[in-house]
Parts: C-alpha cells; structure tokens; sequence
C-alpha cells in the first residue's frame, strides 16, 4: 500500500511548486504499478484537520473546493485496507463522501 497525490497520475499537467513532489510520488507510483506485487494506491483529495466522518467517496467532486478529505479519514481507510484481505491491486483517489469506509 502507497499513499500517492492527486496529480501524481500527471504532473506535468499541473503548474504548481509542488511539482517536484508530484514528480517523485509519480515515478514511485510507476514502479509499484510495474512490479508484479499485489499493490493499493491511495491518491487522498486536499488534507484537512476535521474529525474523521467515517465516511468517503473515491469519486472526484466537480468543485476543487470540495475536493478534500480529513487526515483521519485517511488514516482510517488506510487501516480498514491494511487489515483487510487483500484481493487485487487498485489504484483509487479519496475524499470525504457520503459512503461508509467498509463499502471499498
């Protein structure tokens, strides 16, 4: 499992000072994809301090504004996969939503 970053699926499309931060979480993205492991990429929306909902969608809101997630809903999902049977490899983006973190 990898935590990755919107835009980390092309950064050269982006024009920002984090560009060299999507550059490496790229080319890191790129190796574990072309490995044979068995892999989850979690591309988590703009951070934030909120109290987890428990609740997340990994479909991108039209709204950039609308585009985050808390960082303890991160670190909620990225419990609930790391204590789940692993059954194929995903790459997913993750935002605050409306569908309970079991549904992944």
């Amino acid at each position: 499992m990898v935590v990755s970053s919107i835009g980390a699926d092309n950064p050269e499309a982006i024009d920002t000072e984090l560009k060299p931060y999507l550059v490496a979480k790229h080319m890191a993205d790129q190796h574990l994809l072309q490995s044979e492991l068995n892999y989850t990429v979690v591309s988590p929306g703009t951070l934030t301090d909120e109290n987890a909902s428990t609740h997340i969608s990994t479909v991108r809101p039209d709204s950039q504004d609308d585009a985050k997630v808390s960082r303890e809903n991160v670190a909620n999902v990225l419990t609930y996969i790391a204590n789940k049977p692993h059954q194929k490899s995903t790459v997913f983006e993750l935002f605050d939503g409306t569908s309970a973190i079991s549904s992944l």
